[in-house]
C-alpha cells in the first residue's frame, strides 16, 4: 500500500505514524534530517537502489541527522523501522 506521503506501508502497519516522518532536504549533498512524530527507538537502514546495504544504525529520540557527504551521487532508499511501523523514502544525493 502506498500512503499519501509516497511511502510503503505494509498490511497491519500503522500508516498514521509513518506519515509523521519527515526526511529533508531532498535532494541533499551533506546531511539528511529525519524528524519523527514521536520520541522512540528507530532503526535507520540506507541501501542503494541496487539493494546494497550502505549504512545501518539505531537511534533514540525524535530528531536524527545522517551524514551522506561520503556517498556517491545517486538515489538511496532510507528505511526507518520502529516497533509500530516501517517506512521507506527515496533520497537523492547530489
Amino acid at each position: 500500500i502506498i500512503g499519501a506521503s509516497g511511502c510503503y506501508t505494509g498490511v497491519g502497519i500503522n500508516s498514521y505514524l509513518s506519515d509523521q516522518i519527515s526526511i529533508y532536504p531532498n535532494p541533499a549533498s551533506d546531511l539528511i534530517n529525519i524528524r519523527t512524530g514521536e520520541t522512540g527507538e528507530y532503526a535507520i537502514e540506507i541501501t542503494s537502489v541496487n539493494g546494497q546495504m550502505i549504512s545501518s544504525s539505531k537511534h533514540t529520540g525524535s530528531f536524527h541527522q545522517v551524514d551522506i557527504s561520503s556517498f556517491q551521487n545517486g538515489v538511496y532508499i532510507f528505511t526507518i523501522r520502529s516497533k509500530d511501523f516501517v517506512t521507506e523514502r527515496r533520497i537523492i544525493k547530489m
